[in-house]
């Protein structure tokens, strides 16, 4: 089966980036990158309470 879209997410390590490569390589479809990113403190969390 071939996909129609590819979800690659980032977490800025080495393996993700080489996942992100390999998607592009492989895949002749849409593909979508997720940044994930670690908060670094309670006010990047966008928790108002």
């Amino acid at each position: 089966m071939v996909p129609s879209h590819v979800l690659v997410p980032l977490d800025g390590s080495p393996l993700a980036t080489d996942a992100l490569e390999h998607s592009l390589e492989v895949f002749d479809c849409e593909i979508t990158i997720l940044n994930v990113v670690t908060p670094l403190d309670e006010h990047m969390t966008g928790d108002t309470s």
